[in-house]
């Protein structure tokens, strides 16, 4: 073992190269990017530059990095704390439980109990395994185009293929896919993507008799399947992680067609929930009542990993005549759930959900200036502090960048990838954005961000359109 009395970087870099199993790109062409040190909206590298994140990590540090009163929590925690298996009571497990289930979702609200995790991933795992046993059916519908997370059934359940865990060669037109990964059970509806139809129409003369034509698409599909085979079906309410924000009738219109089928319906709130939308859970945007809530990311900010599942009292209710046998190592875990709770404290003290309405609203406006002023901004949409950016080569036919939009493979070279040439030109000012497919950004700043930090952002995002700008079509 090597003790370091203060960080050598080149050392680090060449163990990183060396020992770690690396994820999104091949080993050979990965340029190390080395954090130093986080704090609020920004990460500091080891060279000493300050980066403003506008993903708010991977859509999960919601009250920013490190805050204080987080951080304290945690300490407070370890003063008698360390691993506790979940079977067991600690005040952090039950008060967390308490706040979800009543505070936040209402005292007369449909929610019955939670249970907690460790990932996005696993809270939608849970929720499948607890579907199918409350309905005793094997099958699963999801939402083309969609993302749920990685592992077996939440894999399953992702409606973009390259999100399924697959190898892409960086030198040659190659993908490897898991054999056997999604398994059997698992279909997919359309995804309700207006501003590029996958079934062809054109919203809103898609509607009849006020119906829209991908919900009317879906109940074909689901009869073709066999709706008495089906146990659930999962939904986000910003589709694929905010790329796709659904027309105002969708959720209603696909919430009541579950319900027509007697299935439950898995609100994916991995992303969206805890405030990102405006609203302490992307639902309760709508007058409907999941049955199941997976969510994860911002109900601790990341600070230490937590997801929850929260279900219906009537699914609570069947699960409390069992023993279910069901275990989680780090389900629970007090300095998690402290941590937790805390951050859920400071949402509420400072006023989050209030902000993120003021801020929301100013930051759609700056992104439909920023549409109106470049070429190679086709559309923005969405709710609260949570957007997407789609880009175009041609405004007019809406023809994106890279053809192959939510299907491409990622082979080869993807450095011209426009949401890649943005997030390399936006670095040079200090700024990260990022996207999840070719054509797409998604934005999602931290929840207490202010003016001065969006104004920072889109001044960087405008220079970075530039670029893109230049490989649009004359119009």
């Amino acid at each position: 073992m090597v003790i370091l009395k203060k960080a050598d970087w080149d050392l680090y870099t060449k163990w990183d190269k060396k020992y770690h199993l690396r994820i999104l790109s091949s080993n050979e062409e990965f340029k190390p990017i080395c954090i130093d040190r986080v704090e609020g909206s920004y990460v500091f590298t080891e060279k000493g530059d300050k980066i403003l994140d506008m993903l708010s990590g991977w859509i999960c540090t919601n009250v920013g990095q490190r805050h204080f009163k987080v951080v304290e929590a945690i300490k407070k925690a370890l003063e008698n704390y360390g691993w506790v298996p979940e079977n067991y009571v600690t005040p952090y497990l039950a008060e967390l439980s308490k706040i979800i289930v009543e505070d936040l979702m209402g005292p007369d609200s449909w929610a019955g109990k939670a249970r907690f995790l460790t990932s996005g991933s696993e809270a939608i795992e849970e929720s499948i395994v607890i579907a199918k046993l409350y309905k005793r059916r094997p099958n699963i519908v999801s939402v083309q185009h969609s993302y749920h997370g990685h592992t077996m059934g939440a894999a399953g359940c992702v409606g973009i293929k390259k999100n399924r865990s697959s190898l892409a060669s960086p030198v040659r037109d190659e993908v490897i896919d898991v054999p056997g990964y999604p398994p059997p059970g698992y279909f997919y509806i359309p995804a309700p993507f207006c501003y590029r139809c996958p079934i062809g129409h054109n919203y809103p003369d898609c509607k009849k008799g006020g119906e829209l034509a991908c919900v009317h698409a879906s109940e074909e599909i689901i009869e073709t399947i066999g709706p008495e085979s089906i146990s659930a079906m999962v939904q986000e309410v910003q589709i694929g992680g905010s790329t796709i924000v659904p027309p105002p009738e969708y959720i209603p219109q696909i919430y009541k067609l579950a319900k027509k089928f007697d299935m439950l319906f898995i609100d994916d709130e991995v992303m969206c929930g805890f405030g990102r939308t405006g609203k302490w859970f992307g639902y309760q945007h709508y007058d409907i009542k999941p049955d199941i809530v997976a969510a994860a990311k911002g109900i601790v900010s990341a600070q230490l990993p937590v997801a929850a599942v929260i279900v219906g009292k009537n699914i609570s209710d069947f699960f409390d005549e069992y023993r279910w046998q069901h275990y989680a190592t780090f389900g629970g875990h007090p300095l998690c759930l402290a941590a937790a709770v805390a951050n859920l404290k400071v949402m509420v003290e400072e006023k989050i959900l209030e902000n993120v309405e003021k801020m929301g609203k100013y930051l759609g406006e700056k992104l439909r200036g920023v549409e109106e002023r470049h070429r190679s901004v086709g559309y923005v949409n969405g709710m609260g502090l949570f957007w997407g950016v789609e880009l175009v080569r041609n405004k007019r036919t809406r023809e994106p960048f890279i053809k192959s939009d939510r299907f491409a493979r990622y082979t080869g070279d993807i450095s011209n990838y426009p949401v890649n040439i943005i997030q390399s030109k936006c670095l040079e000012k200090g700024v990260l954005y990022s996207g999840f497919v070719p054509n797409t950004l998604r934005i999602a700043p931290p929840l207490n961000t202010n003016e001065e930090d969006l104004d920072t952002a889109i001044e960087a995002l405008e220079y970075g359109l530039n670029f893109v700008d230049d490989k649009c079509d004359r119009l």
